[in-house]
């Protein structure tokens, strides 16, 4: 398969290509696109890189604002960064569950946010982040939080002729920790069954703004409000644990496909949330 690839120099000629002509297809790090194209699933005539564009790599923490990703940085960098590894733990955990080292060193977060997913690794993680998503357009830019960018299989908020030109994770409080678990049916190279990204604060003997995202049990990722309320401001022990896990699972809406049913999925939430809920408690020390 042969298709023309176009390298704008900005991200203002690459909205501005992709806001002319309904047909380009955007690509960053390909590891996605590529395969679905040697598949026979995508036959593009034409595909816009965004790989000749400097600066697009970047991932900064800034002291008492946050994270900064760009859409160009892959997973393999933003995992073994310092400060993320330190201040948001889920994230460097989600971007070394993604595939392969090979991959990792090529596919982008952003790519993984845009894939839309419903099994993404990232998205759990930046969604118990509280991320928001700088999206660049003929019209300009905008901010949306991630839990509004993820709008379904496959599906985001993106206008025509947008991108993602920025992942931004809030600065966490001293005492917040994250994490995030990934059950596969083996250890690497595979699309998550289920997954759990928890983050919280430690306030005195219990535990505040409660973000738990869960992942392949849904349409889309998806947080889940009601376990978050069962846990917030608890002193988290094995009775509140198991509530958690049964309301996660209530909330779920998990299908039958060729890696996991449903019955199956649903009850690994409940395992999953508990074990995340357990680390937690462990890093809190």
């Amino acid at each position: 398969m042969k298709f023309y690839v176009i390298e704008p120099a900005s991200l203002t000629e690459a909205v501005d290509i992709l806001s002319q002509a309904k047909d380009i297809i955007l690509m960053a790090g390909g590891t996605d696109l590529l395969v679905k194209v040697k598949q026979g699933r995508l036959k593009p005539g034409r595909v816009l890189s965004l790989r000749q564009i400097q600066g697009l790599e970047r991932v900064e923490y800034v002291p008492g604002r946050g994270l900064f990703i760009g859409p160009m940085a892959t997973h393999a960098q933003v995992a073994a960064h310092p400060e993320v590894i330190c201040r948001f733990s889920a994230l460097a955990e989600a971007c070394s569950a993604v595939g392969s080292p090979q991959i990792r060193n090529v596919g982008t977060v952003a790519g993984n946010l845009a894939n839309a997913s419903p099994a993404a690794d990232t998205a759990g993680a930046l969604l118990a982040l509280e991320a928001q998503l700088m999206l660049m357009g003929p019209q300009g830019s905008r901010r949306v939080a991630l839990a509004d960018f993820l709008l379904g299989p496959g599906k985001t908020c993106l206008g025509q002729g947008e991108l993602i030109a920025q992942i931004f994770a809030p600065e966490p409080q001293l005492s917040t920790f994250s994490t995030y678990l990934k059950l596969g049916r083996r250890k690497a190279m595979e699309i998550a069954v289920c997954s759990v990204a928890l983050a919280s604060t430690s306030a005195g003997n219990g535990w505040s703004n409660v973000q738990l995202a869960l992942g392949a049990v849904g349409p889309t990722t998806l947080l889940s409000k009601q376990a978050g309320n069962v846990l917030e401001g608890q002193v988290w022990s094995e009775q509140v644990s198991i509530l958690a896990g049964k309301s996660a699972a209530s909330e779920c809406q998990p299908v039958d496909d060729q890696r996991a049913s449903a019955s199956y999925r649903r009850a690994m939430v409940e395992v999953m949330v508990k074990r995340a809920i357990s680390r937690l408690e462990f890093l809190k020390g």
